[in-house]
């Protein structure tokens, strides 16, 4: 199969979990994870990438569609998307420059970098919680 496709599917998946389990969690009364961005950390550095930031606009559409957030969850997907690069170069140096970032082969201090660079970039939920 494509990887295309199988990323495709992927998102496909990961905005059920999110609809269905996730945003009927509520930690500490108001904070729901957000785990539809597992498909913005996770997909392959060397692909197109115009089309992943489009994949990212259309995943984070669909869950605003699904949580009725008025293009909240778009708007932070596509910036996450944008930035990525640049958190990635911010994260792990030479191994982004020279495209060999494998997630296995990482240590776990670069990979907490990367992934809390992301998780505190701005989200919906920033927003939503200000009204």
């Amino acid at each position: 199969m494509n990887k295309t496709v199988s990323y495709i599917i992927f998102g496909i998946i990961l905005i059920l979990l999110q609809q269905i389990i996730f945003n009927n969690i509520n930690l500490f009364g108001y904070i729901n994870p957000l785990m539809y961005i597992l498909f913005i950390i996770y997909y392959p550095i060397k692909n197109n990438r115009i089309l992943f930031i489009f994949m990212s606009f259309c995943l984070g559409l669909t869950v605003d569609i699904f949580s009725d957030t008025l293009g909240l969850h778009s708007a932070s997907c596509l910036v996450l998307a944008y930035l990525r690069p640049i958190i990635l170069k911010i994260s792990f140096g030479l191994a982004y420059i020279h495209q060999v970032i494998k997630f296995q082969n990482i240590g776990f201090r670069n990979r907490l970098i990367y992934l809390c660079l992301l998780y505190t970039s701005p989200s919906p939920r920033d927003a939503t919680l200000s009204r």
